[in-house]
């Protein structure tokens, strides 16, 4: 059993490998950019604590000198952390924090188990909190998300201090288009409709918390010299 876990270790580590040192020739490349990789999925701490751990040697190694260059980012549904895991993630990103996504409703993310979405998530908010780690939050906009714009907007901020909150709407892909979500599915003007009312919510609390993608489009169109980063789907 040991020279099996031996064998995938390196079967990982192999194409991981090959993948780093090909952004570390781009780094070398005239005019190449900064890089940051995205661990997102699925469930990327599925990959497990050995892996990320891999992620970290490797980096250093191969990017020995340029660690400036390179920065790394997680959204995780946090449900596999523990304070083992939290402190890989806390080296993995700088101690710039993990983003994660949850709803309010727990009939929409059941799990099979004993154990609820809801209870996994909030004692690993608990670690976070206790580590001094930072989290994004992202919600994913659905039909029984419509009108309920002002008690998701005080939830999510009052879950901690200086959080963020990204709405991104249902696609229909994936698990997404399967029969069983039909039910959950929103129109493009729903979905706008939704992002005015949490706007004015949000405008009415002095805008105190980071709403994106709403705070990433006024930063694009009202801050003066600024054209703002905007993410690929905006």
């Amino acid at each position: 059993s040991h020279g099996t876990r031996a064998e995938d270790s390196v079967k990982t580590e192999e194409p991981l490998r090959t993948v780093l040192e090909r952004f570390s020739e781009y780094l070398d490349s005239p005019g190449s950019q900064d890089v940051v990789f995205t661990w997102h999925g699925g469930e990327p701490l599925l990959a497990g604590k050995r892996f990320f751990r891999t992620v970290l040697q490797l980096q250093a190694h191969l990017f020995a000198g340029r660690s400036h260059r390179i920065s790394n980012l997680i959204q995780s549904n946090l449900t596999l952390l523990d304070e083992e895991f939290a402190a890989v993630l806390s080296e993995l990103t700088g101690n710039r924090g993990v983003g994660t996504s949850f709803d309010i409703d727990p009939q929409i993310r059941p799990l099979v188990g004993s154990r609820s979405y809801e209870e996994l998530w909030f004692d690993a908010i608990e670690i976070l909190r206790c580590r001094g780690m930072r989290f994004g939050l992202s919600y994913v906009v659905h039909r029984y998300s419509l009108g309920q714009e002002k008690k998701l907007y005080y939830y999510f901020k009052n879950l901690a201090r200086g959080v963020s909150l990204r709405c991104n709407p249902l696609y229909q892909l994936g698990r997404g288009a399967e029969a069983d979500a039909r039910c959950y599915h929103i129109t493009p003007q729903e979905c706008g409709e939704f992002l005015i009312r949490l706007t004015e919510v949000w405008n009415d609390d002095g805008r105190t918390m980071r709403l994106l993608p709403v705070s990433e489009w006024l930063q694009h169109i009202e801050v003066d010299g600024s054209k703002g980063p905007l993410t690929c789907d905006s």
